[in-house]
């Protein structure tokens, strides 16, 4: 791409998540400071996202992490995301081991409880592979360990049925639970899934996140509709999608927790492909 097309490309990228903050009546301030970066590198965009209540809207970038993650045959990636405070998150993509990435977690100073408790319910899951790790940095930084799967009819059963009994454990309400196995087999057919187990420097959080791909608007509306009753979702993914005239959700990602309300995130991608 030459550099005039670079420019049209940012230009368009910067408009669009501009028109999305104005209608959405998102605060875009707390990332001016990353505006020249991003005004140089169009290339380097992946996606953009919407989540935590529809309230916070992100994108991601390769941009520099101001910590970030040495993993073997991985390829760094970090999310901003406003609506409040920044957030930022770290994230190495690639093929690895649970064992490399309980080292990584262990040197950022991850107590060995937590460590231990992560990697039971990952073993439980997929064994010893691993396929991303994440590092978000909010009041408290906050780590996760995912597992990709295939969306193959057997897989997709077996998954669900892992998930459900993990779920349980994890003390996810039954109506939770029952989203949970119902959505996984509409949305973890074809393109599969990756689920995602996290913790903090202190243990291991009563939560599971799946992360889909290329799902319809009118799926993401009624899931959101069943999942977080109450909070009419429609205008808003209406918004969000005219924004960047998304046709569907590139990904939508679902954070089962105990005790509260799933967490709904969706993304759009834009340059290039992020797993």
């Amino acid at each position: 791409m030459g550099n005039a097309e670079d420019l049209v490309g940012t230009t368009d990228v910067l408009t669009r998540l501009a028109v999305a903050g104005e209608t959405l009546r998102i605060d875009l301030a707390p990332l001016n400071a990353y505006l020249t970066h991003l005004g140089s590198a169009p290339a380097e965009y992946a996606r953009v996202t919407l989540g935590e209540g529809l309230e916070r809207l992100g994108f991601g970038v390769q941009l520099p992490a101001r910590e970030p993650i040495a993993r073997a045959s991985s390829t760094p990636y970090s999310e901003l995301e406003v609506g409040g405070a920044l957030r930022e998150t770290v994230t190495a993509h690639g093929p690895g081991t649970l064992a490399q990435d309980l080292t990584i977690l262990a040197d950022a100073g991850v107590r060995a409880a937590a460590r231990e408790q992560l990697a039971a319910w990952i073993t439980e899951l997929g064994g010893g592979r691993t396929d991303r790790v994440s590092r978000s940095f909010q009041a408290t930084s906050r780590w996760t360990i995912g597992v990709a799967f295939g969306g193959s009819v057997p897989e997709v059963m077996t998954v669900v049925n892992q998930l459900v009994t993990l779920a349980t454990a994890l003390g996810i309400q039954p109506m939770q639970r029952r989203h949970l196995e119902q959505a996984h087999q509409v949305l973890g057919a074809g393109a599969g899934c990756v689920v995602e187990l996290a913790c903090d420097v202190d243990r291991a959080l009563p939560e599971i996140t799946i992360t889909y791909r290329d799902v319809a608007w009118k799926h993401a509306v009624g899931l959101h509709d069943a999942l977080r009753p109450g909070t009419p979702c429609g205008p808003r993914l209406g918004a969000f999608a005219g924004a960047f005239n998304a046709e569907k959700a590139s990904l939508y990602e679902i954070t089962f927790r105990a005790d509260a309300p799933a967490i709904i995130r969706v993304g759009i991608e834009l340059v290039g492909s992020v797993n």
